[in-house]
């Protein structure tokens, strides 16, 4: 069986759960572009000061439930990744993260409780990127 979906529909989904906007954009086969606005509350100035961060999502391998990413946000961005990784990974569900060093992520999505029982059900073959979705060809088991 083939899951698809569209890059909007994920974003609408982070955003209803999370509240963060996020963007997402075909780059190639194998890589998106994710785009994030912060916004950081500046009182003196009676306005929240806005930046848009970008960095391409490569996925370089992929053995589920496991999970290797290499993330690029360019020289300045991935400086400001290395201060950011601690604190986020500390949010994440326990044991998703399992290495993060110099851009690389190699994650265990079966740390997610909700994904775990997926994975008990259905073998995913593979994940494809296209320029409006992403698609999940799996059988169930």
């Amino acid at each position: 069986m083939i899951l698809s979906a569209s890059y909007d529909e994920i974003a609408r989904l982070i955003r209803e759960k999370s509240g963060q906007n996020i963007g997402i954009q075909y780059k190639n086969a194998d890589t998106l572009t994710l785009t994030y606005e912060a916004s950081i509350p500046i009182p003196i100035l009676n306005r929240p000061l806005t930046h848009t961060v970008a960095a391409d999502v490569q996925l370089v391998g992929l053995n589920l439930p496991h999970v290797v990413l290499l993330l690029d946000a360019g020289k300045t961005g991935n400086l400001a990744m290395d201060m950011v990784t601690k604190p986020l990974i500390a949010k994440l569900p326990e044991g998703l993260v399992e290495h993060f060093s110099g851009g690389r992520a190699e994650l265990n999505l079966a740390a997610v409780p909700r994904l775990n029982a997926l994975f008990e059900r259905m073998k995913v073959n593979s994940l494809s990127f296209y320029n409006t979705s992403i698609s999940l060809d799996a059988e169930l088991k």
